[in-house]
């Protein structure tokens, strides 16, 4: 099927009839090589719009207009002084509210059946959309993809745009993933939900003992439980941010799916070796179910979820950082503190502080950054580093 390029830009302007936009779609859907011209083209497009808006301005006239009104005799020191800075208030709240504006294009933009491609394949459904390209089913680093791993972000992030925004047509999007997500569990009979290849048998095997774990893959597959968190969060965020009453009976199923089908088999040791491999805030995800159900099994099972590795030299106040993947371990440390919100074990409290202290006096670049490579080092490599 040939695409007329006129129609694709259309398209992406939202300008098609309902028949040219079947048309778009069918095309996409045949090739993944198809799906990635259309985003090209959009951020062409995009970036096309943006330089004729900059070229259309004269910066250096309107520069001197502008020191001209700020220098004004006329006006007071202090007078003067308040004008500029509103004027440095408004600029910073327009650039935000602008990357506002395209995050929210971009969620609008995304075609939710492609991210919910592999979550109807585990679930023995048909497909209704090819899937990205990238991470969501290529290869990366020899793991494989990490199917299905955008989404449980793309619930978070269009809660929370549909939170800032009020935009219904989030709201709609919103409703129609999680309409979909209950069909995938509702096929698969017991609760779980994953677009990971052959979770289940995945799972069963670290059931059974045998867990083969590195940074980041368990028994090869990568990042399984990670994956299981960001959906967790996902749906809380549908659930408490815009009020998707049907999003915290999905949540609980899959809780309680990795609950008894996983944790209650293993002992506590096989636990920890299963969070060598990264994932995410996990034990938060269980200590937030607890807080939406009153169900204490999900507090229990969010103490057998804290990495001891961690948490138990940083409530000692020991730096062990260097060398750890650091995009691993901060979401752990949300997680102890959230336990401790809730328990009042004092020990998750000071290894979350401990490790805030830590990170930013001892690993932290002025910009911000707090790694290289995604790793800690010592601070004596500061110099080396840069």
């Amino acid at each position: 099927l040939n695409m007329d390029e006129s129609i694709l830009m259309n398209y992406l302007r939202g300008g098609c009839n309902d028949e040219e936009c079947q048309q778009v779609e069918l095309w996409c859907e045949e090739a993944p090589e198809n799906r990635q011209i259309l985003e090209q083209l959009y951020y062409t497009l995009f970036v096309g719009d943006r330089m004729a808006v900059m070229d259309a301005v004269d910066t250096e006239a309107s520069l001197t207009k502008f020191k001209s009104l700020v220098r004004e005799k006329e006006k007071k020191a202090k007078r003067r002084s308040i004008s500029v800075r509103w004027g440095r208030y408004v600029s910073a709240a327009a650039a935000f509210f602008d990357l506002q504006r395209k995050g929210k294009e971009y969620l609008l933009w995304l075609n939710p059946d492609s991210l919910l491609h592999f979550y109807r394949i585990e679930a023995g459904l048909p497909s209704k959309a090819a899937p990205y390209a990238g991470w969501e089913s290529q290869d990366v680093w020899g793991a494989g993809p990490l199917r299905g791993g955008f989404l449980g972000f793309y619930l978070s992030s269009v809660s929370m745009m549909y939170q800032s925004t009020d935009d219904k047509r989030l709201l709609k999007r919103l409703k129609y993933v999680l309409k979909e997500l209950e069909l995938c569990q509702k096929a698969g009979k017991d609760g779980f939900l994953l677009g990971l290849k052959d979770g289940r048998k995945l799972f069963a095997e670290v059931a059974s003992g045998k867990i083969k774990t590195n940074n980041p893959t368990v028994n090869g597959a990568w990042a399984p439980v990670y994956l299981i968190n960001k959906m967790l969060l996902g749906l809380s965020a549908g659930y408490t941010q815009c009020q998707m009453e049907e999003a915290l009976p999905i949540l609980i199923r899959l809780a309680d799916w990795f609950g008894y089908q996983v944790l209650d088999k293993l002992t506590d040791d096989q636990i920890q070796r299963l969070l060598i491999c990264e994932h995410g805030s996990i034990n938060e995800s269980y200590v937030e179910a607890y807080e939406l159900t009153g169900e204490k099994r999900f507090l229990d099972w969010a103490r057998r979820l804290n990495d001891h590795a961690m948490w138990g030299p940083l409530s000692e106040g020991k730096d062990i950082l260097f060398g750890w993947h650091a995009n691993t371990q901060i979401p752990k440390f949300t997680g102890f503190h959230k336990y401790y919100q809730f328990t009042g074990d004092e020990r998750f409290l000071t290894a979350a502080t401990n490790f805030w202290n830590i990170v930013t006096q001892n690993h932290t670049w002025v910009i911000g950054g707090n790694s290289t490579g995604e790793h800690f080092f010592p601070k004596e490599e500061f110099a080396d580093r840069v």
